[in-house]
């Protein structure tokens, strides 16, 4: 650093134009005023002090940076692709299950509206319930909805079909002959796809299972009972 003789800072000398004086042969006397060596304003040295600073952010440094944001935001859209992936397979396994859960549901109100329809059935002809021909057609008007008839297990894969059958045992039987609790069941699931199908409960092996492990039966009360299918 070179100063005038009131002290005041001036200039920064060269360190290469030193270098050079000394190999020169120069003495420190001669070269030890401003004017014998090349000068830069402190300006320009305190800009370049700066600019070593910085060069490492914008110049090769930036680079570096550039790179960084590229690895981190590729590691960000993989990442993200990854966790799609892991929500449509669980979504893909927790669906089939759902609907599982709500086709045994809507079986299990179509077999208590299919009992009540038969005590209204009894309240209309004598206390007693249809025939095993035509049972069907005879709780038609009484049940709430035609699909009530049919066992929700076959509406996408069989709309024609359905699966519920009446026991032989209290086919037109009077109400007040049929036994409470799980002796006689009046309605239950079997492999008979036909209307106004009829037979022994489960007779002589379950049908098929539609509702994950289970198939069902009712009684005359409305209580339904889920039993092993095949």
């Amino acid at each position: 650093m070179v100063h005038r003789s009131d002290g005041v800072r001036i200039t920064e000398v060269d360190p290469m134009a030193l270098r050079d004086a000394y190999q020169g042969g120069q003495t420190p006397q001669e070269f030890a005023s401003v004017e014998s060596l090349p000068v830069r304003p402190a300006q320009v040295v305190e800009d370049e002090r700066v600019e070593q600073v910085m060069s490492p952010i914008v110049g090769g440094g930036g680079r570096r940076s550039s790179r960084l944001w590229i690895w981190v935001g590729g590691s960000v859209v993989i990442g993200t692709i990854i966790l799609i992936g892991i929500a449509i397979v669980v979504l893909a396994r927790a669906l089939p299950s759902a609907r599982g859960t709500l086709v045994s549901r809507s079986c299990i109100r179509n077999m208590k509206d299919i009992a009540n329809a038969m005590s209204m059935y009894g309240a209309r002809y004598d206390d007693r319930l249809p025939l095993a021909t035509s049972w069907m057609d005879g709780i038609q008007p009484l049940v709430a909805r035609p699909r009530t008839l049919k066992c929700p297990a076959f509406r996408r894969t069989n709309p024609d079909a359905y699966g519920y059958a009446i026991a032989d045992a209290v086919a037109g039987k009077t109400i007040a002959s049929i036994p409470l609790g799980n002796r006689a069941p009046i309605v239950f699931e079997t492999d008979d796809l036909k209307r106004n199908a009829h037979g022994a409960p489960f007779k002589p092996a379950p049908p098929k299972k539609r509702h994950g492990w289970a198939v069902y039966d009712v009684f005359i009360d409305g209580k339904v009972r889920t039993r092993q299918g095949q």
